[in-house]
């Protein structure tokens, strides 16, 4: 028996056998084949490897994978039946004439225990380690040893006969990797790698859970920032590593480029396809990349790294480019918003994508809220927006809609709370006009808007939804006053607000309030049929509106994207079919229902009920939490505030998780790709998070930013699940959450109205 060391290389000029399947690799020595020694001239040399391949008519191929990338990284395909690589994870596909394996396996599992064979012309990002082959079973677990769901990062385990009794005379460290199989028969071995399983069944590597690397509180793959590099087109070869510079752990990449240097192409390709935080610090141009004598990367004969030149102001050029500046000044009240800058380091969040994207579309530019959402800056926005070849004039049905439309889970939820008082659940606002308002062009800016949005024109016979024909009853409620002081205004609202009927409507109602010092303008609107994204929806057709009724032209509103009505068909659709995306989801959420069944219901709760505690930032700290704070780990406002709230409940009761029933505007794609910023409705998303709370505020800040991005959908398959298929019955929640948004930063210079100082009631 042949007993082979790592410093061996390969060559086998062997027949290959596979199963019915085509994917698992038996080499069968016996069969015929020549097992060849690679000799130590040709071990770290690609020229001299591939004269060794020449001579000895090598059909099959395993090496080292940097080597092996680097040996058929050329034009011409390498002249081989098949090419296995493993020891590394695979960056680059080598250009073979035949077969190429990514192979994946340690010492402890007989070396190959995971195999995938790359489809050539496919673009991986990055390249899969495959299935487990036969007798081998693979298992993603979390920290605890619980199964993971597909999508969901976790360690790889592997267990079969293949496996390995231990380590010799290391009996800790055994009882440590070699545990017993929760999931099967005989022992399971804990690899140490993170991975997770992909929507096709093969199985992604991430990296090694003890080597991830921390930088600005981020956890970054390095692997993946090296994939990015290397799909460059003119980048022959890169490496990726985090060296200490000056103190701090910094992202360094290692560039052999195929011609003349690119640097700024290749950092264009890094902002296009991965956040700021991942953008190496460091970009070094090197010859080639030193190699051990294994053939791996040698990363301590990397020279000392260069600095990526910091960008200035860069002005937009295209035309693309110049909309959507202007679109972000006029969104986030930015001055001079340059091309490089980033839309959510500059205080926006998903809220004012949505109002981003309609804004953009009046422009002639089409872009969605996911792009904005991950593109994030105006030079990689405007390279994902397209000229509007098809309006959603004509997308969508711009029509009257009436009739009956099912409950979304919100609208469930709200009838299932049995209130004393459901016609008593609205949102309001008070607007101030200093010079006054003009009635007839108020009214005919309210007549078009509740015209328009079908919505606002809904009446509720028991638990149906109806939306009535236009002229079927008020449109709206309008009340004047004159000369009211402050406490008879909050008296005269509070009344309004009181006094809505579900079954008749109308649930909109509108009072306009005369003073000596101008106009305060009430709008009362029934939560049913309208939330936080409506409302800035209403009140740009609002300003819009009365400013051309002001003028005596026509009111005419932007086009209504996908109706109300078709939306809640949709959800309903997605609730009833089998085999969707929600049944993915479903591991994830009943991991976090079990933990709220063994959370205290009571814990930490006065005895005599609540207290209301009230806490007011001033307009400096208010600007520099939106705009400022989320610099240092690349969070948003949710991120921060979610934190905050987990260390003030540690500190309030001792509990360091708790769960969180959070809100989301609701309005993300999920099945169809409808559009929803110009539709009017509540489309509010209730789920639960889990907050853990960590020692520092950095650790809790980190933690809190990670739990949210790994919620799938961002919570709006909890509610179909919920409501629509009836899956969870959890009581109330101990606490709730919800951000609102800048709203007054979202109607300023808007027909001479802006927010009052006096409460709505």
């Amino acid at each position: 028996m042949w007993q082979l060391t790592e410093k061996s290389r390969i060559a086998c000029h062997i027949n290959f056998s596979f199963d019915a399947s085509g994917e698992n690799l038996y080499p069968v020595l016996t069969a015929g084949g020549c097992l060849l020694i690679v000799p130590g001239e040709a071990r770290r040399d690609v020229l001299e490897m591939k004269k060794f391949i020449r001579e000895h008519r090598v059909s099959g191929c395993s090496f080292p994978t940097r080597f092996g990338q680097i040996l058929a990284g050329g034009k011409d395909p390498l002249e081989l039946d098949c090419m296995s690589m493993g020891g590394e994870a695979m960056t680059l596909m080598p250009n073979v004439r035949g077969r190429v394996y990514n192979a994946y396996g340690p010492t402890e599992f007989t070396v190959g225990s995971v195999y995938f064979c790359p489809e050539k012309g496919r673009e991986y990002h990055p390249i899969p380690i495959g299935r487990p082959i036969q007798n081998c079973a693979g298992y993603i677990v979390d920290e605890g040893g619980r199964l993971l769901p597909r999508g969901m990062a976790g360690e790889l385990c592997l267990s079969g006969p293949q496996m390995a009794w231990g380590y010799w005379q290391r009996p800790e460290l055994t009882a440590e990797k070699f545990v017993r199989n929760p999931f099967g028969e005989g022992r399971m071995y804990r690899s140490g790698d993170l991975a997770r399983w992909l929507p096709d069944g093969n199985i992604e590597f991430l990296g090694r859970i003890d080597e991830q690397v921390k930088i600005r509180g981020f956890r970054v793959e390095l692997g993946e920032i090296e994939s990015v590099i290397r799909a460059c087109e003119n980048v022959r070869d890169a490496a990726v590593v985090a060296k200490e510079v000056n103190g701090d752990k910094s992202i360094c990449a290692y560039i052999v480029f195929d011609g003349e240097a690119d640097m700024r192409g290749v950092e264009d390709a890094l902002r296009e396809r991965l956040p700021d935080y991942m953008i190496p610090a460091y970009m070094t141009e090197i010859e080639s990349l030193p190699l051990t004598r294994n053939g791996k990367l040698d990363r301590r004969a990397l020279p000392e790294p260069e600095a990526v030149s910091g960008r200035e102001y860069a002005a937009p050029e295209t035309e693309a480019e110049k909309a959507i500046v202007k679109v972000f000044e006029e969104v986030l009240g930015a001055e001079r918003v340059g091309v490089d800058d980033d839309f959510f380091r500059m205080g926006g969040d998903s809220i004012k994508a949505i109002r981003a994207v309609s804004k953009l579309r009046e422009t002639g530019f089409e872009l969605t809220v996911k792009d904005l959402m991950q593109q994030r800056t105006v030079r990689a926005a405007a390279a994902r927006a397209g000229i509007s070849t098809e309006s959603i004039g004509t997308a969508y049905e711009q029509g009257e809609i009436t009739g009956i439309v099912p409950l979304i889970p919100i609208q469930r939820e709200f009838f299932g709370w049995s209130n004393a008082a459901p016609q008593h659940f609205n949102q309001a606002l008070m607007l101030y006009a200093r010079n006054g308002l003009d009635v007839p062009a108020l009214k005919a800016a309210l007549d078009k808007i509740v015209e328009h949005h079908d919505a606002l024109r809904s009446v509720y016979h028991g638990e149906e939804q109806f939306i009535r024909p236009v002229g079927e009853g008020l449109p709206y409620d309008f009340y004047k006053y004159a000369d009211l002081n402050y406490d008879e205004i909050q008296t005269v609202c509070d009344r309004i607000q009181g006094s809505m009927n579900l079954e008749t409507g109308p649930l909109v109602k509108a009072a306009l309030f005369h003073t000596s010092e101008g106009d305060h303008l009430l709008l009362c609107i029934h939560h049913l049929v309208v939330d936080g994204v409506s409302w800035r929806i209403l009140l740009d057709d609002l300003a819009n509106g009365y400013r051309q009724a002001l003028a005596g032209k026509r009111v005419e509103l932007s086009a209504k994207t996908v109706s109300y009505k078709e939306w809640a068909e949709h959800l309903r659709e997605l609730a009833e079919e089998n085999g969707n995306e929600l049944d993915d989801e479903c591991a994830y959420w009943d991991k976090i229902e079990k933990s709220r069944l063994k959370e205290p219901v009571s814990s930490g709760c006065p005895k005599d009920g609540y207290g209301v505690v009230t806490a007011e930032l001033d307009r400096d700290v208010t600007a520099r939490l939106l705009r400022d704070a989320g610099g240092a780990y690349g969070t948003e406002i949710n991120d921060l505030l979610l934190a905050a709230l987990s260390i003030a409940v540690r500190a309030w009761n001792g509990q360091e998780e708790v769960t969180v029933d959070l809100e989301g505007h609701g309005r993300e794609q999920i099945g169809k790709p409808f559009s929803t910023d110009r539709t009017v409705g509540w489309f509010t998303s209730v789920y639960p998070v889990r907050l853990r709370a960590r020692d520092s505020a950095e650790e809790t800040i980190i933690e809190t930013k990670e739990m949210l991005r790994a919620v799938p959908n961002h919570g709006i398959g909890y509610g179909i699940l919920r409501y629509l298929r009836g899956r969870y019955q959890s009581g109330a929640p101990v606490i709730s959450f919800n951000y609102l948004g800048d709203l007054d930063r979202d109607f300023q210079n808007s027909g001479g109205m802006e927010m009052s100082e006096i409460p709505a009631g």
